[in-house]
C-alpha cells in the first residue's frame, strides 16, 4: 500500500435508511490509499429524531468492513422520520480510532430502483452483451445504476422527499435511465473514444429535463396514502417535512 497523507474514508453514499420492523444490516467500510482498512473492533450507538439512543452494541467485522445486524423488532416502536443518526467507533491495530457519524432516517419501506441492465438494452441494444455488435465487453451496469440511484434518493432527500413516501416509483424510470447512460457513457468516453462525450452530454441533458419534468404521487402526510394535491415537480425547491409516527 502506498504512503498518503490523507485521512481516511468511511464510505457513507448516502443516509442510512432503517425500515422499521424489518431485519437488516448496517455498515461501515473503512478506505485508505484505494484499499479497505479492516478495524479490528467496533461498536455502534443509534439515536432517534428526539437525540434518544436506541441501540448501543458491538459490531462485527465481516470481509474486512464493519457492520451490525438490526434484529426485526428492535426499532418496532419508535415512529417513522428523519433526524436520526448511527455513530460508530472504530478500532484499528495501530491503535488508530475513528469516530464516525452518518445521518439516518426510519422508513416504513425501501425505494426500490425502477431499472435493471434489461432497460438499458433496451434503450442502447448495443449495451447488451449477447449483441454481436457490443460496444463495450462489460456484462453488467449495476455500478452505474447503483451510482445513479444514490445520486437521485440524495436529490429527493435535498428537496425535503422522504424516499419511503413516494407512491409511485415508475416515474423515476427516465431519471434513473438517462442518469445511467450519462455515467456510463461519460466512462466510455475516457476508456474507448471521445465520440462517446457528446453521447453522455446528450443523456446528461437528458436527465436534467427529465428532472424538470417529473411528477410523482406523495404520501406527505405519512399515513401510507397518495395526497394528490403533493402531486409535484420533484424538481422544485421544497422544505424538510417533520417525520410523522406511526
Amino acid at each position: 500500500m502506498a504512503l498518503s497523507d490523507q485521512r481516511h474514508t468511511v464510505r457513507f453514499p448516502r443516509p442510512d435508511f432503517l425500515v422499521r420492523g424489518q431485519a437488516q444490516t448496517i455498515k461501515a467500510p473503512v478506505y485508505l490509499d484505494g484499499e479497505l482498512v479492516a478495524p479490528t473492533s467496533a461498536s455502534v450507538s443509534i439515536f432517534n429524531a428526539a437525540d434518544v439512543e436506541v441501540v448501543s452494541a458491538s459490531g462485527g467485522i465481516v470481509s474486512s468492513i464493519a457492520q451490525y445486524s438490526i434484529g426485526s423488532g428492535a426499532l418496532s416502536s419508535e415512529s417513522v422520520g428523519v433526524g436520526w443518526r448511527i455513530e460508530w467507533t472504530l478500532t484499528f491495530s495501530t491503535g488508530a480510532i475513528i469516530l464516525a457519524r452518518n445521518d439516518g432516517a426510519l422508513i416504513r419501506r425501501e425505494l426500490y430502483p425502477p431499472i435493471s441492465d434489461q432497460d438499458l438494452y433496451r434503450r442502447v441494444p448495443s449495451l447488451d452483451p449477447s449483441n454481436s455488435a457490443a460496444i463495450t465487453s462489460l456484462t453488467t451496469y449495476q455500478n452505474f445504476l447503483d451510482e445513479a440511484w444514490t445520486t437521485i434518493l440524495n436529490r429527493l432527500l435535498e428537496r425535503g422527499r422522504l424516499p419511503d413516501r413516494v407512491m409511485t416509483p415508475s416515474a423515476f424510470r427516465e431519471v434513473h435511465l438517462a442518469l445511467t447512460l450519462a455515467l456510463l457513457f461519460e466512462d466510455l468516453s475516457t476508456r474507448l473514444s471521445d465520440a462517446y462525450e457528446t453521447r453522455a452530454d446528450a443523456y446528461r441533458r437528458q436527465y436534467r429535463d427529465a428532472w424538470k419534468q417529473i411528477n410523482f404521487g406523495y404520501d406527505a402526510t405519512g399515513d401510507g396514502k397518495q395526497d394528490i394535491k403533493n402531486r409535484r415537480k420533484a424538481g422544485f425547491p421544497s422544505v424538510w417535512l417533520s417525520g410523522r409516527g406511526n
